[in-house]
């Protein structure tokens, strides 16, 4: 059934995903500029690399020592045509975890936590968090189900399995043995000059009317979302804190 699922992802989505790469530079760097080691010989997999839009931004950074992955044939072929070689079929992202010993400073898990099932989401994680190096870091990113749009995001592929807010991402996260764990929400880059204000007034309005919608629906003592954004941003590891040190290899971060 995987396999039929993902065998044509490539033509369905398409439309969507074969935009400048260069045009999504600026918007990777708000988002994960912070997140990438300082060393550029640091070793990064990029789990559900697609067409490879995100393993072009890591060569145009410096990384040379990436990998990609992906269930999708046809998508591997565009990526290995257009952007890099060094990627893989894989079917079973579990065993290729337990196979792969600690091996990475760096893995990215961008749109891919919301396709898996979700009796497997533990496992593969915990997986994922033994395949790191020490100090390594796990960075995921995946639709916002408590923003207004999140709905449309889950329910407009028919392959995602199940819809996060900050809560139940950082609960699994912890479930799979990362225990400092830090989320934010993607930022929106807006270019044009008089679309700008009325975006910013339009989150403000809907993410209020949000909060105080699930103030008043929510029962009192449960943890309400704080983030509203389109997209949740996720850097987990496995040490309880991290102390930045001017030559380390990742940047600090904190809960």
């Amino acid at each position: 059934m995987k396999e039929r699922l993902f065998k044509n992802y490539h033509s369905y989505y398409k439309d969507g995903n074969t935009a400048d790469l260069k045009k999504r530079e600026a918007y990777l760097d708000d988002d994960y500029g912070k997140l990438l080691p300082s060393d550029k010989n640091a070793v990064i997999i990029d789990v559900g690399c697609g067409m490879g839009h995100f393993l072009w931004y890591l060569q145009n950074k410096g990384y040379h020592n990436i990998k990609g992955i992906d269930i999708c044939d046809e998508q591997l072929e565009w990526c290995k045509n257009n952007v890099c070689k060094n990627v893989e079929k894989v079917d079973d992202l579990l065993t290729f975890f337990l196979h792969s010993g600690a091996a990475f400073d760096l893995i990215i898990m961008n749109d891919l936590i919301e396709h898996l099932p979700k009796g497997e989401m533990v496992d593969i994680l915990t997986g994922a968090r033994k395949s790191l190096k020490p100090g390594g870091t796990l960075v995921c990113r995946l639709p916002n189900m408590s923003n207004i749009f999140g709905i449309y995001l889950l329910y407009n592929d028919f392959t995602h399995e199940t819809g996060f807010t900050e809560n139940s991402l950082r609960q699994l996260l912890h479930l799979s043995g990362f225990n400092d764990v830090v989320i934010s929400g993607n930022k929106t880059r807006i270019n044009c000059l008089w679309k700008k204000p009325l975006f910013y007034l339009f989150s403000l309005i809907s993410n209020k009317f949000i909060t105080l919608a699930l103030k008043y629906i929510y029962m009192p003592g449960s943890k309400q979302p704080r983030i509203m954004n389109t997209f949740l941003i996720a850097a987990a590891r496995e040490q309880e804190t991290c102390i930045y040190e001017k030559n380390t290899l990742y940047p600090s971060f904190s809960r």
